[in-house]
């Protein structure tokens, strides 16, 4: 099993310069932004500053639902392009 499939998710780091649309979409207003969302891109969580290794473990803590071989990448990510 990968790690995507052990784990129950996908993790997307988004360039907010490069993705305007998802920026818009949440309303990021700050730098850095950690959002927990589900594959069909509804909000979970949000915390909207610095993390130290321990508060980002407890942030994603959260009990994530079994991702699916099909739906690894939600619809809602941005492409995956050379940057």
């Amino acid at each position: 099993a990968t790690t995507t499939e052990r784990l129950g998710f996908v993790g997307v780091k988004i360039d907010a310069d490069l993705e305007k649309a998802i920026v818009k979409r949440y309303a990021i207003k700050g730098y850095p932004t950690m959002m927990v969302v589900d594959a069909t891109g509804k909000e979970i969580k949000r915390v909207m500053e610095y993390q130290t290794s321990k508060q980002m473990m407890e942030f994603m803590s959260v009990r994530f639902p079994a991702v699916s071989p099909a739906s690894r990448t939600p619809a809602w990510a941005p492409s995956t392009r050379a940057r």
